[in-house]
């Protein structure tokens, strides 16, 4: 949902071929380094992050219902806005 949601910023801004080319990278870069940074984390110090994964895994479970809500709203207001902006 919000691959399709970026996808559709993207190709409905009015740049050129090779603006969108780098607009497309950048967001593939930001997505990956989501979870490229945890596991090279991982990799790198082992052991003794398991305890901060394990304390962030938990605060984000008891919390996803907000966290998803935030950002399905935050993107339907964009892409919604953007419609109406006729942009």
């Amino acid at each position: 949902m919000l691959c399709v949601s970026a996808g559709v910023l993207i190709g409905m801004g009015g740049r050129t071929a090779g603006e969108e080319v780098v607009a497309l990278l950048v967001f593939t870069v930001i997505a990956a380094s989501s979870v490229l940074i945890p596991v090279l984390g991982y990799a790198v110090a082992g052991i003794d992050c398991a305890e901060g994964f394990d304390a962030l895994g938990t605060a984000l479970q008891l919390s996803s219902h907000l966290v998803l809500a935030i950002v399905l709203l935050v993107t339907g207001a964009t892409v919604i806005g953007r419609g109406l902006g006729g942009r």
